[in-house]
């Protein structure tokens, strides 16, 4: 559990679970959806984040959008296919 101020974030770790649908593996069908399905970081530059996901093999394919906010962000999926938003602050 990570607390930062009125904030908390809790990550589990589940032996038994539940397939992830094929819904929530991308983010045209997985976004318009209701419900909980991804977590996003903050970064103070997109461009450095961008460069730090493609040097370190994490993920080739990074698209980068401007979001409603006005804010750059690309989306990352962990080794189990849940979508991880990557969003420049500010």
């Amino acid at each position: 559990m990570l607390k930062l101020e009125n904030t908390v974030l809790e990550i589990f770790c589940y032996q038994e679970h539940t397939k992830l649908p094929e819904t929530a593996k991308k983010i045209a069908t997985d976004l318009p959806v209701i419900g909980t399905k991804h977590f996003a970081l903050g970064v103070e530059d997109i461009e450095e984040a961008k460069k730090f996901v493609i040097e370190n093999n994490i993920c080739n394919d990074v698209e980068l959008k401007v979001g409603r906010l006005g804010k750059p962000y690309f989306f990352i999926a962990d080794p189990d296919g849940i979508l991880v938003e990557i969003i420049e602050n500010g």
